[in-house]
């Protein structure tokens, strides 16, 4: 295949592509490291797009340039960093980056990559669970028990925050506590189900800009669990009130209502895109999470469940197609 280019026009050598890719990758990664350390744990959020250049890589490259690009983006987090952060970094970041763009490189979709890279965190977050416990726990805990302390609680008088809105924090910040001290198993399995989402958008919306032909139209909008989600979701809740089953009961429950989110989330999109002005989702949006932070996961929650049975997109496209 021959290669020609405009007068003017930089031409990207593979070579470098790779370089870049880990460069940007290994940076993104490090912030995790080193963000606390300036003082800005929030900056260390970065850390989970880490996967999104690299997937990017194997897309436009052969089958071992996303490989190379890992490779090299984790001996300079390593250089930098301790090795075990080197290891997380190819556990959490590469490896997924990798599996989603190797699903679009065999024309499986990006929805099945992220259902290959979500599978890989799974299972990791579950090896690591039965090795370590109530120990994984810990460092949430810790962040809590620091947001509702003493000195936390006196910045918050000193930035003029109203006495009864600094009790009602300190009384939430404990129930959530509280709730974490028992779902942090389902907890840390959707910030890895988060994390692969927001990769996947990032890489869906270049890909619908630069190159849309790796895209299939449609591919989240039309997501749907099956129906035995349903089922799970009736055990779970009925597990609640058997005090042996209770912490079994509540992670399920997590995490089938998080999937629920994700199939609400996609209602929302199909429907939103045939039947409304673009901007009017995202004004709903803002209006529900104004309302309270949680609103819109419960509306999704139960969008998602209930178009198990009401099939809402089935309606949506009937409806387009009698306007058209």
């Amino acid at each position: 295949m021959s290669v020609s280019a405009r007068a003017g026009e930089r031409v990207d050598s593979p070579e470098r592509g790779i370089l870049r890719a880990a460069l940007i990758s290994a940076g993104l990664f490090a912030t995790a490291v080193f963000a606390p350390m300036l003082g800005l744990p929030l900056l260390g959020l970065l850390a989970v797009l880490a996967a999104y250049p690299l997937a990017l890589t194997r897309l436009g490259g052969t089958g071992m340039s996303g490989v190379w690009a890992a490779l090299v983006a984790a001996l300079l987090v390593g250089s930098a960093a301790p090795l075990s952060a080197a290891l997380a970094y190819l556990v959490l970041a590469a490896v997924p980056g990798l599996l989603m763009g190797e699903s679009l490189t065999r024309g499986r979709g990006l929805l099945r990559g992220c259902v290959w890279a979500f599978g890989w965190l799974t299972t990791w977050c579950g090896a690591l669970l039965v090795a370590a416990g109530p120990r994984l726990s810990a460092p949430l805990l810790a962040a809590l028990d620091q947001m509702r302390g003493r000195e936390f609680l006196e910045q918050m008088r000193a930035q003029g925050v109203p006495f009864e809105q600094i009790d009602a924090w300190s009384v939430q910040a404990a129930s959530v506590r509280e709730l974490l001290a028992v779902i942090y198993p389902a907890f840390y399995i959707v910030l890895a189900g988060l994390a692969v989402g927001l990769n996947a958008w990032l890489i869906r919306r270049h890909l619908a800009r630069h190159d849309p032909a790796w895209l299939e139209p449609g591919e989240f909008e039309n997501l749907r669990w099956p129906l035995a989600t349903v089922v799970v979701f009736v055990l779970s809740a009925f597990g609640l009130l058997l005090p042996a089953a209770r912490s079994a009961a509540a992670n399920a429950l997590v995490l089938v209502a998080f999937l629920f989110v994700l199939q609400g989330l996609a209602v929302a999109a199909f429907v939103g895109r045939r039947l409304l002005p673009p901007a009017v989702p995202w004004i709903i949006a803002a209006i529900l999470i104004l309302t309270h932070v949680l609103v819109p996961l419960a509306v999704l929650a139960l969008l998602g469940l209930f178009d198990q049975w009401l099939n809402a997109r089935r309606w949506a496209e009937a409806k387009a197609s009698e306007e058209d």
